[in-house]
């Protein structure tokens, strides 16, 4: 009995051992618990959305509204855009490090586009693209 007593004992602590293993990519999966985690995620799969604010909004050129925005608890950065104007271009959120993230803006009233995350141990901003007939200019946020 108790070789058996040891096998169920074994069986037991393995599958204990698996559970807890199984549980480990989900936990490290979270972003925001140590910011980098967070660099390259997208904001809304990630859950760092809601409970995000402005850091800073701008129009340029009357296409719509760019904003860097922030969550505290994911604590990371990104570039936001929402259309008035139907043209389109490009946004995208860079670092003074060289970390960019770029998302092409299909041109309709009321697009909503946004990039993915750098967390804000880094200075990052917000900017955007747009052809003006033969010009192609850039406006960006401050670095913060």
């Amino acid at each position: 009995m108790s070789n058996v007593l040891r096998w169920i004992t074994t069986i037991a602590l393995v599958a204990a051992g698996l559970s807890v293993v199984t549980a480990a990519p989900a936990a490290a999966a979270a972003c925001g618990t140590g910011g980098t985690l967070c660099t390259g995620w997208d904001p809304q799969s990630a859950g760092c959305s809601p409970g995000a604010y402005n850091l800073e909004s701008f129009d340029h050129g009357g296409d719509g509204i760019t904003d860097l925005r922030y969550n505290a608890t994911c604590h990371a950065a990104w570039a936001r855009f929402t259309s008035s104007s139907g043209r389109g271009g490009k946004i995208s959120i860079e670092s003074t490090d060289g970390i960019e993230y770029v998302v092409n803006l299909a041109g309709y009233v009321g697009e909503v586009k946004w990039t993915r995350m750098i967390d804000f141990t880094k200075t990052v901003r917000a900017c955007h693209f747009a052809y003006y007939g033969d010009q192609a200019l850039w406006k960006c946020s401050s670095w913060r």
